[in-house]
Formats: C-alpha cells, structure tokens, sequence
C-alpha cells in the first residue's frame, strides 16, 4: 500500500512519458505482496468456499471502490485537470496504509503455515492440509517450482496468467482514448461509464460467489473472457450510448477473471507448492501486463480500431480453449481434490 502513494506522488512530479511509466512501474509493484496473500486465502478457505473467497477479496471488494472511483476522477480531471486526480489517489492509498497498521501488529506469525504449522479451514477445526503434505512432495522430494511444472494442469493455468491480461485487455487498455478521441465520449462520461462497469463486474462477483453452478473456475473464466471479447465487439461497432453501456456492462463482466485464475492456481497445485505456484503465477500476469500497453499503443497509432479487432480475434479462441480444456485436462485440474 505504501508504493502506490509514491507512485502517485512521482505520477505527480512527470513531465515526460518515460518519468510516467516509471511511476506506473511502482505502483504495480505493491502486487508483490499478492501471492503471499493468495497463499493465505487458500490455505484457510475449504475448497467448497475457495471460490466466493477470492472473489470478494479479489473482485467484489476493489469493485466496490471502483462504483465511485472513476466517475470521481472523471469528473476531478475534467474540473481540475489529472493532477488533482493523482493527489486523491494518493490521499486514498495513504489512508489504507494506515488503517494496514493495526492489522499488521496484530497478525500472529505462521498463519499460513509457513512456519510449520498448519492452517485451519475457516469455519472448521480442521487443518487445512496435513502437516507431513504441507512440508513436502509424497515421494519425499522438496517442493520446488520444478515439481510443480511436471502437472498439466500447472502449466496450463501459469499460461493463462500471461495471456488473461495480454489479449483481451490489448483491447481494453485504450478504450477511453478510443471512446473520447474516436466516439467523442467526454472524459466525465467515460469516468461514469467505468462506474456502470465496476457495478456489474461486482454483481457478477456476487453471484460467482453464490452460485453452485460456477463454482469451477474455469468455467467462470470461459464465461467472463466470453463476455470481454463481446464487449470490445460492441464498441468497435459503434451506435447509440445504450449499445455502450452494455458494453461497459460485459467489461465489468470480464473484472472477475483475475479473482478466478488465484482460484485455478489453488485447485490445481498441492498445497505445499502454492506459495511458489502463485509467485511464478503473478510474474506472468506481470508480463502479460507490461506486454499489453505496447500492444495496444502499436496497433493504436496505425488504426484506432485495431486494438479492440486484435482483442476480440484473440480473445474468442481463448475462451473457447479455456472451455474444451476443462475436459481435456481433467486430472491435472482436480490434483487437488482429495484435500
């Protein structure tokens, strides 16, 4: 929490591109505290649970904050200028640093079991995982990443992390510049319309924690990568704000991705390799975030609509894989569900 205020405060203090994405780079660096946090929420949440745990932590929880965040700072930088924007921002990141506090002073050491002990399931007085699983392979090997990458299941989960936020968000990461400079959307509509879109990816959050049905998050992933690429469809089409407000609503569909790849990486790894596995699992997404942005900014300075095409054209067969592999890989995505 204490790098996005530095971030926001170096954002401030830019005056070229590059000072700009420097200030980014720190920001995103507060994600190196996610996979410990991860590691925690798997360990302690049962399977049954696992999916409405990291849904309202990773998605309905931000979400929640999003419903007024961007149509605050639309309306901040359309009144104001950015950076007044960046000045909140940095009020809001404090903030939570100090709330943190307490909460830090306050957690015992080893609640996820990393020194030695063993977690409990929440709600239950039973361990998580037994203690001799969670020190070390069953055939007596140390758990290293090597191990981990011999499952199928394994693999294919650490490549969705880099491709979920390459291909679908090469489309989404321009989308206001497109939707002011190429629809004339005004910088305080598309703040409202990001608000439209925090609103349903929250009750999507909602409901994927609820449901029985899509509790498996590989269906969840197929569903929502479905509707982001219908979403970057609608806009490349154009039409009246109604088409375009039902294409934030798909984007907001699409939000809980991320939530549900932390999902897929805890059923399919023994729980003594979570720890690494979610690592290695956020330094992908990290690539595929860096990746993104380029992409975009390539296809956008030689046509601004190639961007959401290139989105959809990659994201459709994505889903469609996400899909057909749920069968195909079967063994390798339940490793996991005798815990």
């Amino acid at each position: 929490m204490a790098l996005p205020v530095l971030g926001m405060v170096a954002l401030l203090a830019s005056t070229a591109w590059w000072q700009a994405l420097l200030a980014v780079l720190i920001v995103e660096l507060s994600g190196l505290g996610v996979p410990a946090l991860s590691k925690l929420l798997a360990a302690t949440a049962s399977p049954e649970a696992r999916t409405r745990s990291f849904t309202w932590l990773y998605t309905v929880a931000p979400q929640s904050a999003l419903l007024v965040g961007p149509a605050l700072s639309g309306l901040l930088a359309d009144g104001f200028g950015y950076p007044v924007v960046f000045v909140v921002a940095a009020i809001c990141f404090g903030t939570g640093v100090v709330l943190l506090i307490p909460l830090v002073r306050a957690s015992p050491d080893g609640a996820d079991g990393s020194d030695g002990s063993v977690p409990v399931v929440a709600g239950s007085s039973e361990p998580a995982i037994s203690s001799v699983a969670a020190t070390a392979d069953p055939d007596g090997s140390d758990g290293t990443i090597r191990v981990a990458l011999r499952q199928p299941g394994v693999r294919f989960v650490l490549l969705l992390h880099v491709l979920v936020p390459l291909l679908p968000y090469t489309g989404f990461v321009l989308l206001a510049n497109f939707l002011v400079e190429e629809r004339g959307v005004t910088v305080g509509t598309v703040g409202l319309l990001g608000s439209v879109s925090a609103g349903a990816a929250l009750v999507v959050g909602l409901v994927l924690g609820r449901s029985r049905r899509l509790r498996d998050p590989f269906t969840g992933l197929a569903i929502c990568l479905g509707c982001g690429a219908l979403a970057l469809g609608l806009v490349w089409l154009g039409g009246p704000m109604v088409v375009l407000v039902a294409a934030v609503v798909l984007r907001g569909v699409l939000s809980p991705v991320f939530a549900l790849l932390a999902v897929a990486v805890a059923q399919v790894t023994p729980p003594h390799l979570r720890g690494r596995v979610f690592g290695v699992a956020e330094t992908g997404a990290g690539v595929g975030d860096i990746a993104a942005p380029f992409a975009a900014g390539s296809l956008y300075q030689s046509n601004p609509a190639l961007p959401l095409l290139a989105g959809v054209g990659t994201t459709i067969p994505l889903a469609a894989w996400v899909a057909l592999s749920r069968s195909r890989f079967r063994a390798g995505l339940e490793v996991v569900k005798g815990e």
